[in-house]
């Protein structure tokens, strides 16, 4: 029988403009969103045969906010992982064109307008010309190390699922995941829920292009060296590109469910955004069904 490890792949800081880091307060807040919204969805799985790996830049070592989430974590009966070097896979919004670039630009300055403070505008507009992604390689090499003295390498296949750190699962999800067959590919998700933790009203999540709710599945040896693992990507640019690069097997629609929040520390995701289809007829009880699927109370 095959030996799988099944990793839940959450970066938490490190991604996107900002240096993947928005202030204390932000940090603070999104480990709230964190805890009683993600962290729900995973407690609430049917399988417990997974890892959490949660990763973090090198500034959040030792960090106190840390310290108590861990041991939270810990009380919730999750095994977890943490890991301080960063992003582990290509950050989209330092790409080399200028045109993503600019568009980084354009979300700088009109998060300062939205927000009447402009003062992060000279750091975000320099950062954007940084080459982010060339340190990738030491980066990962750190990290993966890490994994491996924790969990040892003797694996046939690694699933490494990812989301976000405030997105969340159906509770059958992740035994879905490990119960597929391995093959030198991943897998996908199209269609979800999308969910607003202010107004409690619940939509249909239909994206255009291929959303961030994926699993690689690495064959042995692949996954825990830095070079293979980096080849096994290439090509990788964005969750978009998966189905461009990898062997693609689509499972069933309404498993994920995307969360609004908060305008100010919501990374990309709005109210409003254009993905968001309401639902037609829905009826409380299927409501609150829908939601107690995802860990939702109420």
């Amino acid at each position: 029988m095959d030996r799988k490890l099944h990793l839940v792949y959450i970066p938490v800081t490190g991604v996107g403009i900002f240096s993947g880091f928005r202030g204390l307060d932000w940090f603070k807040y999104r480990l709230e969103i964190f805890k009683n919204y993600t962290l729900k969805s995973l407690v609430n799985q049917d399988s417990n045969h997974w890892i959490l790996w949660l990763s973090f830049r090198p500034e959040e070592a030792g960090h106190p906010y840390l310290d108590e989430l861990s041991e939270f974590i810990k009380q919730k009966g999750i095994k977890c992982i943490m890991t301080f070097d960063g992003l582990m896979y290509w950050d989209d919004k330092f790409a080399k064109e200028l045109f993503p670039r600019l568009k980084n630009l354009a979300r700088i300055i009109r998060k300062g307008c939205r927000e009447r403070d402009f003062s992060n505008l000279l750091t975000g507009a320099k950062e954007i010309f940084k080459n982010k992604n060339r340190s990738l390689p030491q980066r990962l090499r750190k990290s993966l190390a890490h994994l491996a003295d924790r969990l040892g390498t003797d694996w046939d296949w690694v699933y490494m699922t990812r989301i976000d750190s405030d997105d969340m699962f159906h509770c059958e999800y992740l035994n879905k995941v490990i119960s597929c067959q391995p093959f030198l590919g991943a897998l996908t998700l199209h269609t979800g829920y999308v969910f607003d933790a202010k107004t409690k009203s619940l939509g249909e999540w239909v994206p255009k292009t291929n959303p961030p709710f994926y699993t690689v599945i690495f064959p042995r040896g692949a996954f825990f060296d830095p070079v293979l693992h980096l080849r096994y990507y290439d090509g990788y640019r964005s969750h978009e590109d998966i189905p461009l690069i990898f062997d693609t097997r689509i499972l069933p629609d309404f498993n994920y469910l995307v969360l609004t929040h908060s305008i100010q520390n919501q990374i990309s995701t709005t109210p409003n955004h254009p993905f968001r289809r309401e639902i037609q007829d829905l009826t409380a009880r299927e409501k609150e069904e829908i939601l107690k699927d995802f860990g939702i109370n109420g």
